[in-house]
């Protein structure tokens, strides 16, 4: 059983319905949000903080092949 097929059988299954999910720390919501295949936003509350999920959100779907990530950034932003 490769490595998400293992996770969407046992942690997915656990946030079905309208579930939600609050004080993921660390990169526990980049890997949440890694598995999700339907499109999503995410919004952070600063350019780094947003910067810092895209990586992470990336890292993880290249591990379980996963979609691509498009990053919007601030356009006030440096």
């Amino acid at each position: 059983m490769d490595i998400r097929s293992f996770l969407n059988s046992r942690l997915l299954p656990l946030l079905e319905g309208n579930d939600r999910v609050f004080n993921l720390t660390g990169s526990a919501a980049a890997l949440l949000l890694a598995l999700e295949t339907r499109p999503f936003a995410a919004i952070e509350k600063d350019s780094q903080s947003a910067e810092t999920l895209r990586q992470d959100i990336e890292l993880y779907r290249a591990i379980v092949s996963g979609g691509r990530v498009c990053f919007i950034p601030d356009a006030e932003g440096p």
